[in-house]
């Protein structure tokens, strides 16, 4: 059957996709402009691969958690969810793109999920929460993207994105809050997420970030988009494109992303998770996407010893044997990234961490702001940042280290102790501890293994 693929109001083209929701040819092209970036065939040409591939990628994953309770077992996993893509008109609550039967009337603002009320039933469904069976709606879950169960909903009035994370502990759910934390905390844009119930069940929740007649762009399409030149990394042409996109700053944009990666041990950074917005109308790029998904970090799936001594992640987005850390691409730090803030940062997230509820428990807060704290240490090694002295001659980490000493009764008998409770890593611990030893206000008494450290005064 033939269907007007159309962007907002704007026809930009007849496909013809089967009763299984398989785009399987470009009948006729009106409006090349307005194609899903990267997609649009040669001029003179009907090559529907572009089409094809973004139009796949749209349906949900088949990698999804927990399917079987929307895909049955008379048809393919594939064929079934391209056919809930096709009964959601290829809704999206991430674009402006959908689909129309060729000749019908229907209107944007008549259907769209920005504006609209829409079903829940496949969104019940996809969380198991619900009747399974394949449900054939107008719902935004028939276009949710990524591998962990999620679903939409409408909350006062917001179109809000329910995720779940991987059992038994689910840490991605608190992962997304920490780092809005630390995002927060570090005044960079991105994408506020905040725990809440459903059903009984811990999730973590943002409210979405494409406006109404907006598209976010990923990476992929924009490199889809080629241009790519020979002697280009996929790093240097990703800066170049946003630059040319009209991105200020695209250097620093991408490179405050990795920075935020690299202090999460993001695992799961890849070309459909970041990107521009753009102007639906206009075509106008408006600027990168706020930063989103980064529940796949903090060692999701180490227990509490391990991630507290856990290296960096690995590299990701852009992996490159020349570069093996994730900092190599970023020189210098990214502008308006405070060492203060950097510093502080494993005690705010330890902070945010103790008020998680249980399972979460107070030996994995330590863990997560240790690690933090490593990064940090290693952030502030590479760019030969230093902290501001005070004005008794004390960096801020000293003195939070001989409040320590008074509020334990001038006595330290462990470091793990200091570091565990002030958010910091082992390294800075022993490192101001060895400072405050020779500006001759504590000193260790006693053997390496079995001493302790005193105030002098003591």
């Amino acid at each position: 059957m033939n269907y007007e693929l159309m962007h907002k109001d704007t026809v930009v083209a007849t496909v013809e996709i089967n009763e299984r929701g398989t785009l399987t040819r470009l009948v006729s092209v009106a409006n090349p402009a307005h194609f899903p970036y990267g997609t649009a065939p040669k001029t003179g040409t009907k090559d529907p691969s572009g089409l094809i591939r973004w139009w796949e990628n749209r349906r949900i994953p088949i990698s999804r958690d927990d399917l079987e309770n929307v895909v049955g077992v008379s048809l393919p996993k594939a064929a079934t969810l391209g056919m809930i893509l096709l009964a959601c008109q290829g809704l999206s609550l991430s674009d402006c793109y959908w689909i129309r039967k060729e000749g019908s009337k229907d209107a944007f603002d008549d259907l769209n999920f920005f504006g609209n009320s829409f079903s829940f039933d496949l969104g019940d469904a996809l969380v198991g929460k619900g009747k399974g069976g394949t449900h054939l709606s107008l719902s935004p879950d028939g276009t949710s993207e990524g591998n962990l169960r999620k679903r939409w909903k409408i909350i006062d009035g917001r179109r809000v994105l329910l995720k779940s994370g991987t059992p038994p502990y689910r840490y991605e759910v608190y992962n997304e809050v920490i780092a809005s934390v630390l995002m927060k905390h570090l005044n960079i844009p991105h994408v506020d997420y905040y725990l809440i119930v459903d059903a009984d069940e811990l999730y973590c929740a943002c409210d979405d970030f494409v406006g109404y007649s907006q598209d976010f762009v990923t990476a992929y399409m924009i490199r889809e988009g080629g241009g790519k030149l020979n002697h280009e990394s996929e790093y240097e042409f990703m800066v170049r494109r946003y630059g040319e996109l009209g991105v200020k700053d695209a250097k620093k944009a991408v490179d405050t992303m990795l920075l935020v990666d690299y202090l999460l041990g993001n695992e799961d950074r890849h070309l459909n998770n970041f990107g521009l917005i753009r102007d639906a109308k206009t075509l106008e790029f408006l600027g990168p996407a706020p930063i989103f998904d980064t529940g796949s970090s903090l060692g999701y799936r180490m227990d509490d010893d391990a991630l507290a001594v856990a290296p960096p992640a690995k590299w990701k987005p852009f992996p490159s044997h020349s570069r093996p850390s994730q900092l190599d691409y970023i020189e210098p730090l990214p502008d308006g990234i405070s060492v203060e803030a950097l510093l502080s940062l494993p005690r705010v997230i330890l902070s945010a961490c103790e008020a998680f509820p249980s399972p979460f428990s107070r030996k994995r807060a330590k863990a997560i702001a240790r690690y933090i704290g490593n990064r940090v240490s290693e952030v502030m090694g590479k760019y030969g940042l230093t902290e501001k002295k005070r004005g008794n001659d004390l960096t801020k980490t000293q003195e939070r280290i001989m409040e320590f000493f008074h509020s334990n009764g001038g006595t330290v008998y462990a470091a793990q102790d200091l570091y565990e409770t002030l958010g910091i890593s082992r390294i800075t611990a022993i490192r101001n501890l060895e400072h405050l030893v020779r500006q001759g206000l504590i000193i260790r008494v006693g053997p390496r293994k079995t001493g302790y450290w005193k105030l002098l005064d003591q």
